[in-house]
């Protein structure tokens, strides 16, 4: 849409103000969307590590001649993880929609340069 050419001068091949503004709001609301993709995505492998840790480590032996349980064994731990992981799983496909609806449904967007009332 704008650039600088050889001469070192700006042009701008939007037709009008608005279709500037408009341009300049949909590629905000792209990053926006990516930081929520990012956000969630990053939020899940923290939990995935957590999760597999208290499937490793073990502690407090009842007896002396049993093994130490495992973290995930502790109802405590499991009454905190599951739904952490289940609240997770939600905003991942929450995210992953949102995503592919604005990725196939461009021309429907508010915000786009194809907007008719963008002019």
């Amino acid at each position: 849409m704008s650039g600088i050419n050889e001469k070192g001068e700006f042009f701008n091949t939007a037709s009008s103000e608005n279709k500037r503004f408009g341009n300049t709001l949909a590629a905000l609301s792209e990053g926006r969307l990516f930081m929520c993709c990012h956000s969630t995505t990053l939020a899940l492998s923290a939990l995935a590590i957590a999760i597999r840790y208290t499937f490793v480590r073990r502690q407090f032996s009842f007896r002396k001649d049993k093994p130490e349980q495992y973290l995930m064994e502790y109802p405590l731990t499991m009454r905190r993880m599951i739904p952490l992981l289940a609240l997770e799983v939600i905003y991942m496909c929450v995210t992953m929609n949102t995503f592919y609806a604005a990725e196939n449904n461009e021309d429907k967007n508010n915000l786009s340069p194809s907007n008719p009332l963008i002019k």
